[in-house]
């Protein structure tokens, strides 16, 4: 079932369907709410994702090899010789005795840090240590990780506590690969709403917009290979002629003062902007991603095309959309010991679920399992508008279908066989059940 068909569901069993967008919202929610947290409490087999991780060996400057610092931006690094990777982002890079994080790689010769350096002439004197790794967004436990490329197979992965115990200090060397798990990082959300003006467009090649209809706007902040949370949403109406444009402005302006020049710089810190069609109930999907000094934007054109650092997505092209997910803390792991050359592993892992926005959006379970979703959201209405009968009936219903799905579904453990012994006495006093999952 769609997520519109799960809402009539619910409105069917209550026998209450009143034509009200804060009512439909409400119920969204609470279908919402169970989804994701029945997704991620157990590690369902359905759910197991597979996903290859690169170890990078670490990188420093050499002959012709060099990075400099822009005397009118202490953030701003360039470099000569060498090619900037975006896997950079997050990593630690290390200038003049001094260590740095680096927030984004804008080209293979521009990155920017997250706090202002000293102004340094072009030097062989710098490297870019990786400390950390980032899961997948959707990563809610790790199952598993496997080194194939080298024949080692399963590796260890252990926990914050147990590394203290051992005291695996990156510098200290080894043959062995194991992970630690580290922190979880967040980034912080716009504070404001974006601003909206409503207008038509003369010269607009097409519009990606509809008359009369409702859109809403949100964006997000991405910086040090982390997307934040959004902000609030904005919401306006198309015009009923013309071809519609929407301004979008007072987006947050993320550069940063240097002092040394005594004006605003660019940080590096990009924006994601978002569009949902209201009307149609349709997804959040990423229309442009601006540079930091960018604090608008006007949507009415279908392509790729704007000027500066805006990027418009080619609404033709499906495969370049980007859907707002369920934002969540970024689990990151470390490696012990650092390969001297780059390696690449496989993460398994039991991957959360994106929240369900559009009514065409399906659940990512087995289909005979999809109105576990009406009964637990049933319960917890009923029990919201005091039909206590009723709820606890609906938690029955649930707790059967839950019961069946792990059963069907769960992460197959390791069974535990029970032996009997070889005297044939004993065959006909001792009673042996049929083996069962842990």
């Amino acid at each position: 079932m769609n997520f519109k068909e799960l809402r009539e569901e619910v409105n069917s069993a209550l026998d209450y369907n009143p034509d009200l967008a804060a009512y439909r919202d409400q119920v969204s929610r609470v279908l919402n709410r169970h989804y994701i947290r029945i997704s991620t409490q157990y590690p369902w087999l359905f759910l197991q994702k597979t996903d290859d991780m690169n170890l990078k060996a670490k990188v420093e400057g050499s002959a012709g090899v060099t990075a400099a610092v822009a005397a009118s931006n202490n953030r701003l690094v360039t470099g000569s010789g060498t090619s900037f990777d975006v896997s950079w982002e997050g990593q630690t890079f290390i200038i003049g005795g001094e260590e740095y994080t680096i927030g984004k790689v804008s080209s293979t010769t521009v990155m920017y840090v997250t706090k202002d350096i000293p102004t340094t002439t072009a030097t062989t004197s710098w490297s870019v240590e990786f400390r950390r790794y980032a899961l997948p967004s959707l990563c809610s436990e790790i199952l598993g990780i496997m080194s194939r490329a080298d024949d080692r197979g399963r590796l260890m992965f252990i926990d914050r506590r147990k590394e203290e115990g051992h005291y695996l200090d990156r510098d200290t060397t080894g043959d062995p690969i194991l992970f630690i798990e580290d922190e979880h990082f967040m980034a912080r959300a716009p504070i404001e709403a974006p601003t909206l003006a409503v207008a038509t467009s003369s010269g607009a090649t097409g519009t990606a917009l509809k008359n009369s209809n409702e859109y809403e706007y949100c964006y997000t902040f991405d910086f040090e290979g982390i997307e934040g949370p959004p902000s609030l949403a904005a919401t306006a109406t198309t015009a009923a002629t013309g071809d519609p444009q929407i301004t979008v402005s007072g987006l947050e302006n993320t550069r940063w003062f240097d002092p040394s020049a005594a004006a605003l710089a660019n940080s590096g810190k990009e924006k994601h902007l978002y569009r949902r069609d209201k009307t149609n109930s349709g997804r959040w999907v990423r229309i442009a991603t601006l540079g930091s000094p960018h604090v608008g934007f006007v949507d009415d054109e279908m392509f790729i095309g704007n000027s500066g650092e805006s990027q418009k997505l080619d609404v033709y092209n499906h495969d370049d959309y980007v859907v707002l997910s369920s934002h969540q803390p970024i689990q990151h792991i470390r490696a012990w010991y650092t390969a001297s050359t780059d390696i690449t592993v496989e993460i398994r892992f039991s991957s959360s679920v994106r929240r369900m926005q559009s009514d065409s959006d399906v659940p990512e379970w087995p289909t005979q399992y999809h109105h576990l979703l009406v009964y637990k959201s049933l319960e917890d209405i009923c029990l919201k508008h005091g039909m206590i009968g009723q709820s606890q009936l609906y938690e029955r219903r649930a707790s059967e279908m839950l019961k069946a799905m792990k059963d069907k579904w769960l992460a197959r453990q390791a069974r535990q066989f029970v032996r009997r012994g070889f005297d044939d006495n004993l065959f006909q006093t001792e009673r042996w059940g049929t083996p069962s999952k842990a």
